[in-house]
């Protein structure tokens, strides 16, 4: 429909497009509702509504000049592909709402599909993409449940940022090819993924894994809430998978840390799970409680080898599973004897989450053994927010981040803030 992609003359640059909105009642080919390729850029889009196109918004990377392109306070609907497809140096994606985007081609269709630079360009052209305050719903519908991943992105990408998202499915309306934030290979040339930052985000039934990275670097996961109620099979809240095979980092210097995390009954579920290639690994603060995980549940699926700190974590299990602490050891002294990591996490305690029904994991009170019980030198700064979700009603961050300061709790929230 909009097409800013000029190859005769100069690129188009400088463009506004305020509350306007784009719909395609019939689109059966590749229809596109807004194009920017050829090194358009500094453009806003605020307040518009994508609504049916094959792909809703495609800003097609074709170098730095191509940059500084926003969109904000819009509604992004029925994509039949894709409800974002590409990317450019510093792109934002601001406080959006999304729904029912991909879903024709099940575990290719998402709602935001960032596609980074490519092997002639190289991972060090950072991209500062920021990805903040929407609100992502129904991702790649098949048969009424999700069937791909929300927020994905493949290729070289060097630094993106997202942050204070509401990403969410129906419970039990998600397979376990529905993710929630994806940043992996996922092609036969070599990709290199680094310096990614995922905090403060609010994922609920997403399926298979809520953040899943791969042949990453200096990478950063902090103080989100994932919740699970629909009693499935498996669930994990982090993977770092190896891709060794793509050529990519190895899964290097991640830190994971002041996470809260509530999965409903769910045999074989785990919080972290690390790829033995994993190196550096720092995961500490994280408060996590998993029901009925059943004989091959366990906190964290990991080898020694993949961490350098490891402490201050809190993990209820019930049933079978309750002294699963680490898979490759078994309980959590068993884990501290051979390997020191862990020598004031807790195992066995419940972390008196105030309400997992409306998705809210902060401590119930002064006497949850999460408050202050977290380590100031591995913790992250700030914390999330106090929101209530809703559907539809979620705009941004709702509020100040608290300040943590030198008594910070386990887990994504700070009951008692400082400052």
């Amino acid at each position: 429909m909009f097409n800013f992609s000029e190859r005769r003359g100069p690129p188009t640059r400088g463009v506004d497009i305020y509350r306007i909105d784009f719909i395609c009642e019939a689109c059966d080919g590749a229809h596109q509702g807004i194009r920017v390729a050829d090194g358009a850029g500094d453009m806003t889009f605020d307040q518009i509504t994508l609504d049916g196109f094959m792909i809703n918004l495609y800003v097609r990377h074709t170098g730095a000049a191509q940059s500084n392109v926003t969109l904000k306070n819009s509604r992004i609907l029925n994509g039949i592909r894709q409800g974002i497809l590409g990317g450019s140096p510093n792109m934002q994606i601001l406080d959006n709402y999304f729904e029912n985007n991909g879903g024709l081609r099940h575990i290719y269709d998402h709602t935001i599909y960032l596609s980074g630079d490519w092997k002639e360009t190289g991972p060090e052209i950072p991209y500062n993409m920021v990805i903040r305050g929407n609100e992502i719903y129904k991702t790649s519908q098949v048969g009424g449940s999700c069937a791909g991943s929300a927020i994905v992105g493949h290729g070289y990408l060097n630094g993106i940022i997202v942050e204070e998202n509401f990403i969410h499915e129906d419970t039990g309306t998600a397979n376990r090819a529905c993710f929630g934030i994806d940043f992996t290979p996922a092609h036969k040339d070599v990709e290199k993924i680094q310096n990614i930052v995922v905090r403060r985000n609010l994922i609920s039934n997403m399926g298979g894994v809520s953040v899943w990275l791969g042949a990453t670097r200096n990478s950063l996961i902090e103080d989100n809430v994932i919740i699970d109620q629909s009693l499935a099979h498996s669930r994990m809240g982090i993977y770092l998978k190896d891709f060794d095979e793509k050529g990519g980092y190895k899964n290097e210097d991640v830190t994971i840390r002041n996470n809260s995390v509530y999965f409903a009954d769910s045999p074989r579920a785990r919080f972290v799970q690390l790829d033995p290639g994993a190196r550096g690994a720092v995961i500490a603060n994280n408060a996590i409680y998993i029901g009925n995980a059943g004989d091959r549940g366990y906190c964290f699926r990991l080898n020694a080898s993949s961490v350098s700190q490891m402490d201050n974590n809190l993990c209820l299990i019930t049933g079978s599973a309750k002294d699963h602490w680490v898979s490759s050891v078994g309980t959590l002294a068993e884990w501290t004897a051979e390997t020191g990591f862990d020598r004031d996490s807790i195992m066995g305690l419940n972390p008196d989450f105030k309400d997992p029904a409306t998705l809210n994991l902060a401590p119930a009170s002064d006497a949850s053994p999460l408050v202050g019980a977290g380590a100031p030198g591995l913790a992250s700064s700030s914390a999330m927010p106090a929101c209530e979700a809703r559907k539809g009603e979620w705009v941004g961050s709702c509020g100040p981040t608290p300040v943590r300061g030198t008594a910070p709790d386990i887990g994504a929230y700070q009951l008692n803030a400082s400052g």
